[in-house]
């Protein structure tokens, strides 16, 4: 798993790191902390830290309450329509329509620094 600083850390170092944050059952979700700074036309610094949780399955997202589908931002799928059965809206075209709308990239260069 690659942490927030861009370190290797071994999956038994991840579990134990979920376990110890109150997470019971790491397998089913990874928490990703982000930190963005800004700078308004002031000059003023603001920084803002978020919490994205990745879940691995509909049952996993549904220990966050009723409202948790509200609070989706990506759903990542091969685009088998047997994957879509369990979300709140089964068909594809209408999960894209009203869910939120998220485009993503990736333009990282991740390397492995555990020798460091």
């Amino acid at each position: 798993m690659l942490r927030h600083n861009r370190r290797f850390e071994p999956s038994q170092e991840a579990r134990a790191r979920a376990t110890a944050e109150g997470n019971s059952r790491p397998e089913d979700l990874i928490p990703i902390y982000r930190k963005r700074t800004m700078i308004d036309s002031s000059g003023k610094e603001t920084t803002i830290k978020s919490t994205y949780l990745v879940v691995d399955s509909v049952e996993a997202l549904s220990k966050f309450g009723p409202d948790c589908w509200d609070r989706v931002v990506c759903v990542m799928t091969t685009g088998q329509a047997w994957q879509f059965r369990p979300y709140k809206w089964s068909e594809p075209r209408q999960l894209f329509h009203n869910g939120k709308k998220l485009v993503s990239s990736h333009s990282m260069i991740f390397r492995d620094n555990s020798s460091q």
